[in-house]
């Protein structure tokens, strides 16, 4: 197991993150992230790390550097329990033979069965210990295996040279079919140092594949190590570096497509340190990982080597406030049935972590364990509620995006859809705001009652930018939210103009557009998009960006509410 570190500058992460999938490909649901923190009775003052955790969530086995015992030589395998994903770890004891011999072992894994386990006979060159008997040279994958969880597992045999070389080979990761092997080699002929490979079997029990380089995306130049592939085959986790190392992630659609996109893991990030092994299980709402930091190379033997090197935790918690409004109630459950065995990127939170690409029973059980419950609603960024009696400014409740006026808008106190409401006179009207959201950087919702407007006439343009919510020449809703010139606005058949109180709003999930009116989904792109084009401009209500005099609004505008995620009303 080789360890490396870096520094950076930022700060800890502790924020809502949309946890979406590339160009192409479908999108979990929204969930907030804690600070990160060390696993309770895990670690010690030696080097912990490269975690994995069985399938049903009750056993996490992990790498240490802690005195051994007497055995003479590197690292050894370690287990904690638990009787319920909703406790504490036990404090860990060391693995006896046959899995763990008196040599140095690493990166172990386990298949979602629970019976097979994996691990690598330890980096030779980083621990100086003599490589596993019968093996194929600088360190190599084994397996030990047992009939049922209760039984013992058997003498490890060598994955074979379909795997092994004699270069070194460590971090398995077998997918949740049992079908697929990742794993780092550090043979000849890749792109870096050490690339991430996969082998392939029939079925489970026969020998592994000759195993091929993922190739690009996913290898570089640089170091890529650790991965993990997610129990549903959909997500990779890995780290990526140099002398400078973090988690990123790629993902596909399905299990046949190759590897997307590779992103940084935001939730782990941190500052002056190393994160490593990302790992999580099916139904724990943990992400775990390994962090490294106080690298001191000129002192020590070994270049590889960190002077601390913990096993770390972050827990992500789905937001279940559908549609934004304070509350998890029946509303809620009517949006995630209306979603039901489709890929919606904002019901999709079950199971822990992460949902697994559909809406399905699953979400529904998460779901359930929040109805009644009164809850903050973090993504929303700002709030115009247009209650004002006097003045030249609409105030942001929530913060500080307070809009100045332009023209002459007149406050109606008693007009509004919800108390008061601007009214703009269509012709030089409208309202300056500072708020700033990028299109391209994150999901989003942009919400507002209306009565009145008439055809190209625009309720949220942005500068720099284009028109987030406007009607289109036949008086229907639309958007011109894009992702370039040559990909269509998304436009409804539904009339907005029709002088009646409406609701309407776009959201943006990383990878389609949606139109909403009166509660009701009116358009959506039918494929992925991708992204959207970028702007750092501010946000207008009741004109375009450019100001064209076709394009004030005329009428009453009432409750305006933008998110850093995807709502549905």
């Amino acid at each position: 197991m080789r360890l490396v570190c870096n520094t950076r500058t930022g700060g800890t992460l502790v924020a809502l993150v949309a946890c979406l999938f590339a160009s192409g490909q479908t999108a979990h649901g929204d969930f907030i992230f804690s600070a990160p923190e060390k696993v309770p009775n895990l670690n010690s003052p030696h080097l912990d790390g490269a975690p994995a955790i069985s399938p049903d969530g009750l056993e996490l086995y992990f790498v240490s550097a802690r005195p051994p015992g007497g055995r003479p030589c590197g690292y050894n395998l370690w287990v904690s329990r638990r009787d319920t994903i909703k406790e504490p770890w036990s404090a860990p004891v060391m693995m006896d033979p046959p899995i763990d011999p008196m040599g140095s072992c690493g990166s172990p894994c386990i298949s979602a069965d629970g019976l097979e386990f994996y691990f690598s006979d330890g980096s030779v060159q980083a621990t100086g210990c003599a490589p596993r008997p019968g093996g194929y040279g600088g360190g190599d994958l084994w397996v030990a295996t047992r009939a049922t969880q209760d039984d013992p597992w058997s003498e490890p045999l060598n994955l074979g040279a379909g795997v092994n070389t004699v270069s070194e080979e460590e971090y398995p990761s077998v997918s949740g079919d049992g079908l697929s092997l990742y794993f780092v080699s550090y043979r000849p002929g890749g792109r870096g140092q050490a690339d991430i490979y996969v082998a392939h079997r029939h079925a489970v029990g026969e020998p592994w594949g000759e195993a091929a380089n993922l190739g690009s995306p996913i290898n570089t130049s640089l170091w890529e190590m650790a991965p993990h592939v997610s129990p549903d085959g959909l997500s990779l986790f890995f780290t990526k570096g140099n002398w400078t190392t973090d988690i990123y992630v790629s993902r596909r659609e399905t299990t046949e497509d190759p590897w997307g996109p590779v992103t940084l893991f935001e939730p782990v990030y941190f500052s002056g340190v190393c994160e490593y092994d990302a790992f999580f299980a099916t139904g724990d709402s943990h992400f775990y990982f390994s962090r490294g930091e106080d690298i001191y190379l000129s002192q020590l033997p070994d270049p590889w080597a960190l002077t601390t090197y913990d096993i770390w935790q972050v827990e992500a918690t789905p937001i279940t406030d559908f549609n934004g409004d304070g509350k998890v109630d029946g509303q809620d459950v009517l949006i995630l049935t209306e979603y039901w065995g489709q890929c919606d990127a904002v019901c999709d939170i079950g199971p822990p972590p992460l949902g697994d690409g559909i809406v399905d029973l699953q979400d529904l059980i998460v779901l359930a364990e929040h109805i009644g419950e009164e809850v903050d609603n973090p993504s929303l960024v700002a709030h115009w509620a247009l209650d004002e009696t006097e003045g030249m400014n609409a105030y942001d409740s929530i913060g500080a995006n307070h809009g100045v006026m332009a023209g002459m808008p007149t406050w109606r106190p008693e007009g509004g859809m919800f108390d008061g409401a601007i009214e703009l006179d269509g012709i030089d009207d409208v309202v300056f705001t500072p708020l700033s959201l990028n299109p391209s950087e994150t999901s989003f919702s942009a919400f507002a009652w209306i009565k009145g407007g008439g055809p190209g006439q625009v309720v949220l343009s942005q500068t720099e930018g284009v028109e987030w919510l406007l009607a289109d020449a036949e008086g229907q809703l639309m958007t011109a939210l894009r992702r370039g010139t040559y990909t269509p606005t998304l436009g409804s058949a539904f009339v907005i103009t029709d002088g009646d109180w409406h609701h309407i709003g776009v959201s943006w999930d990383g990878s389609r557009r949606r139109l909403y009116a009166d509660g009701m989904e009116v358009a959506a792109d039918a494929t992925d998009i991708g992204y959207l084009i970028p702007s750092t401009g501010n946000l207008w209500i009741g004109a375009s960006n450019a100001l064209e005099p076709t394009s004030y609004f005329a009428g009453l505008i009432d409750d305006v509410r933008i998110h850093t995620r995807a709502v549905k009303p």
